[in-house]
């Protein structure tokens, strides 16, 4: 089957983009009061531990085990959490017999979400079954799941490597405190990703990122965030003004899909950990007002729909993303 694929693409467009970079009016929206309460109070809890040390994850059998042990390393939020499986790594389809939601008691220390099946409890050690269901954070995104209507209270968690997680919180406002958390741990402490590699083949490969913990002072966090995500949002608009004017099909079709998807993640990804290291800064300085934009941009990032790996194979690569 064949594909057109054309220049009038209009997912994110130049003027979207223009307006992101710019601060401009179209992130200016209002962000209900109760909302803003819990970010600011997860925020402000954020900021008071900021001081805590988090290492890099080791290289032993299980990595997982050292952090859920050490003292030093602090814990950022605990809580029901019903999860799902969408993706595994490389945005491959969950095979639907792995599927199932799935109750856990979760637990957010340092950059690692623990998912245990017991009732949390100060100072316990966790079992090496649920240390199986770890997930490291780090330059990770979680965002509302608006799109989703089957259960309240949902959020997708896309991590480094293209899993896709759905989770279901207890309430709307537990829902916004998870989001947030982890957002503004993954904006803090990821360390910035390696330079995409350099070779002569033309197929597109998403770059690995670092799962170790940034060294980088939390001003120059926040640059490196502002430079990624101007970066990737002048990339993908010269991905989008080289595109080919004839129809492709198949193997191009894919590649090219691919890499637009990947662009779109890391502008919606880089600027919403922008703003979230921004509120930190804020908050830190006893700043006592910010934009609501940037609160909502925690919770709903512009194009967050995009969060979802696209079905292969259907319609234009704009159209399936």
């Amino acid at each position: 089957m064949i594909y057109s694929i054309t220049k009038s693409w209009v997912n994110i467009n130049e003027w979207d983009i223009c307006q992101i970079i710019g601060r401009g009016e179209s992130l200016t929206l209002l962000c209900p009061s109760r909302d803003e309460e819990e970010l600011r109070k997860s925020l402000s809890e954020l900021a008071d531990s900021n001081s805590k040390s988090i290492k890099c994850i080791s290289s032993c059998s299980n990595p997982f085990l050292d952090f859920s042990q050490d003292p030093s390393i602090a814990m950022y939020k605990h809580g029901l959490l019903v999860r799902k499986s969408h993706a595994e790594p490389d945005c491959k389809k969950t095979p639907r017999g792995k599927r199932g939601w799935k109750t856990f008691h979760g637990i957010l220390k340092g950059m690692i979400l623990y998912l245990q099946k017991e009732e949390y409890k100060p100072g316990q050690s966790l079992a090496e079954e649920d240390l199986k269901n770890a997930i490291s954070i780090h330059h990770s995104l979680a965002t509302q799941a608006s799109d989703y209507s089957k259960r309240p209270n949902v959020f997708y968690l896309r991590t480094a490597d293209w899993r896709v997680f759905l989770f279901q919180a207890q309430n709307t406002e537990q829902m916004h405190s998870w989001i947030t958390r982890i957002n503004v741990v993954a904006a803090m402490f990821s360390a910035p990703p390696f330079p995409a590699a350099i070779g002569s083949q033309k197929k597109f490969i998403r770059p690995l990122l670092p799962s170790s913990s940034t060294r980088l002072s939390q001003e120059e966090q926040l640059k490196s965030h502002e430079m990624k995500f101007k970066a990737m949002a002048a990339e993908l608009l010269e991905h989008r003004s080289s595109l080919p004017e004839k129809k492709v099909k198949g193997k191009e079709y894919e590649e090219l899909k691919q890499k637009e998807e990947y662009l779109i993640f890391e502008v919606s990804r880089n600027h919403t950990l922008q703003g979230g290291l921004e509120l930190i800064r804020g908050i830190q300085a006893d700043t006592l007002w910010a934009p609501a934009s940037l609160y909502l941009l925690l919770l709903r990032p512009p194009h967050s729909h995009h969060i979802l790996c696209a079905r292969r194979g259907r319609g234009t690569p704009s159209q399936a993303l």
